[in-house]
């Protein structure tokens, strides 16, 4: 591992957390315990949210360069410029001691980077759960298929709800 870099806390943090949720609804289906199923269900008819805070990491990691740019300015002054050329002007008197903090802690300062590994396995179990809800609980794709055919608004199967991974 490269000692000047070290992963973002706060999206490993996060990535990890949604990872002990999906793992959660997904446990009891290993053991093939009873009520595994049913916790797919429950899964399913909290698939709002859960995508939406999946979604969420999502933007945190593909924006995190960005935002990470706000660290690069080693005084008050190159944050209060960065700020003004988006139309947001601040009292510089809000940054003046920005600069001996930063220089002080620029020395022992290292890259901060979005763990997308973290994230690619979060995505990849976000994936596999959706095929085990379409597997255990969806009914048939035939039954499905006979049901769009009819008129119902049936969906064909969740990958609307799937996610592509992030590029390393």
């Amino acid at each position: 591992m490269d000692q000047n870099r070290r992963p973002s806390i706060y999206l490993q943090e996060r990535a990890e957390d949604l990872w002990r949720v999906l793992d959660f609804f997904t446990a009891p289906h290993r053991g093939q315990a009873p009520g595994a199923k049913e916790m797919l269900v429950v899964f399913l008819s909290q698939l709002g949210f859960w995508e939406w805070e999946l979604d969420n990491l999502i933007y945190a990691f593909s924006t995190f360069e960005e935002r990470a740019t706000a660290w690069e300015h080693e005084n008050g002054v190159g944050i209060a410029n960065a700020l003004r050329s988006k139309g947001i002007w601040i009292q510089l008197g809000a940054v003046k001691n920005l600069k001996l903090k930063r220089q002080a802690r620029s020395g022992r300062q290292r890259e901060v980077f979005a763990p997308v590994a973290s994230l690619n396995r979060l995505i990849s179990q976000w994936n596999d759960l959706l095929g085990l809800c379409e597997q255990w609980v969806l009914i048939p794709p035939a039954e499905r298929d006979a049901a769009i055919q009819s008129g119902a608004q049936v969906m064909p199967d969740l990958s609307k709800f799937r996610k592509a991974l992030l590029p390393q």
